[in-house]
């Protein structure tokens, strides 16, 4: 009857004793299976392979530098008859600063990108649109411009002086406005990248094209003629190019992935297009009296470089490729 007591208690450590050695091991059964389940999670945010469409937005900021403008006027005085009286022709050259423009513009994109078999690298490409729309413009444009005239003999032009000499002529040809714009972009960069478990880095660079037109606003040839600028070219006239310009671009930003299938891209783009030149022509016509009349060509060209610098935000659609559980990244 005495052993009664002293068995219970006996009973009652044993049960204790497993108790506390069991709960370690249920500890840790309990982290392991937490621990697992987040890392399932964090590692099916990423696919092995995608390709992907987005929308967003792009700030750009365009740097316009220094342009750089050449004018040539040719002309020949004739009277009612036909008959030539003088002809001349003057030119020179600019150069003007434009000024570096701030824009918001829509973007989109098309990205494919594929992890290396058990590795955190991953390789893909990127092309990316942007309407950009963007606009440098320097007003009243001032082209100094030299040249001569040819009296033909026999004639007296009090415009010019003396029969059968042959003077010099200076004077401006102005234009209200001169203009650079950027207005579609396009990339195409092939890129490198690291993964982390809920997106990636990349780096990378590739081809870019780039619309590029330049405006030569309401242009007037001068002359000056007894000390007082007179119009040569007669009614203003504006001149326009227009180029589709290959360049180079680079590129590096990183991805998050907020479910398997949509994630935000951040990157910052640089693009140079290569310089281009704008050529002008077209032809004038002034009647200088009621018997005498100028009438000639005006050509010219521009050109200068221009940079784009473009931060994009973007919300992308990924479409898994690989069709399989996602790489394990670790980071």
């Amino acid at each position: 009857m005495r052993s009664g007591p002293v068995m219970k208690k006996t009973l009652h450590s044993t049960i204790l004793l497993a108790s506390l050695s069991a709960t370690p091991v249920l500890s840790a059964d309990l982290s392991t299976i937490v621990n697992t389940n987040s890392d399932k999670i964090d590692t099916l945010m990423v696919p092995k392979s995608t390709l992907s469409f987005g929308l967003g937005g792009n700030l750009n900021y365009g740097v316009y530098g220094t342009q750089y403008i050449y004018a040539v006027g040719n002309g020949t005085f004739f009277d009612d008859r036909g008959n030539t009286l003088a002809v001349g022709y003057a030119q020179g050259s600019n150069k003007i600063g434009m000024s570096n423009q701030v824009r918001i513009a829509p973007s989109a994109q098309i990205k494919y990108f594929q992890y290396l078999d058990n590795s955190n690298f991953l390789f893909g490409a990127n092309y990316a649109y942007s309407y950009l729309h963007s606009r440098s413009s320097t007003p009243n444009v001032t082209v100094p411009q030299w040249g001569s005239s040819t009296i033909g003999e026999g004639t007296s032009l009090n415009l010019f002086g003396l029969d059968g000499k042959r003077i010099g002529a200076t004077g401006n040809a102005i234009a209200s406005s001169y203009q650079v714009s950027i207005n579609h972009q396009m990339q195409f960069t092939p890129f490198f990248g690291y993964g982390f478990s809920r997106g990636f880095f990349y780096i990378g660079g590739g081809p870019s094209l780039s619309q590029v037109q330049t405006n030569v606003i309401n242009l007037i040839g001068f002359a000056q003629m007894r000390g007082q600028p007179t119009d040569q070219s007669g009614v203003a006239q504006s001149f326009s190019g227009n180029h589709w310009i290959f360049g180079g671009a680079a590129t590096a930003g990183f991805t998050y992935f907020l479910t398997p299938n949509w994630y935000v891209d951040l990157n910052y783009t640089y693009s140079q297009p290569r310089t281009p030149t704008s050529n002008y022509w077209s032809t004038f016509y002034n009647p200088v009296s009621s018997r005498v009349f100028l009438g000639g060509t005006l050509t010219g060209n521009s050109y200068g470089s221009i940079t784009s610098h473009s931060f994009t935000a973007s919300m992308n659609y990924a479409f898994d490729l690989a069709k399989s559980t996602p790489i394990n990244v670790n980071f």
